[in-house]
């Protein structure tokens, strides 16, 4: 009896279009968990700016809710659309 390992019987098993496909994918997913964890630091130090920081940056508390409150999916969704095209 002879061992197979699993990674030799998935390369055969898949075309090299489908894993460059898959590559892509994986990439993408990636990309966009990146720019999520990015948005989110940037989010919470933007949350932690005393009122003498944000005058400074001539930042208003409206600039800065609208920041905090706009939707981190659209510009995640984009950066993974972004990586896949590049893949």
């Amino acid at each position: 009896m002879s061992f197979v390992h699993a990674s030799d019987t998935l390369r055969h098993r898949f075309a090299p279009t489908a894993r460059r496909a898959l590559r892509g994918t994986v990439r993408a997913v990636c990309a966009g968990f990146r720019t999520w964890r990015r948005l989110a630091r940037e989010r919470r130090e933007l949350a932690a700016i005393d009122l003498r920081t944000r005058r400074d940056l001539c930042l208003t508390q409206a600039d800065m809710m609208r920041h905090l409150e706009a939707p981190a999916w659209a510009q995640v969704a984009a950066a993974a659309r972004a990586e896949w095209r590049s893949a």
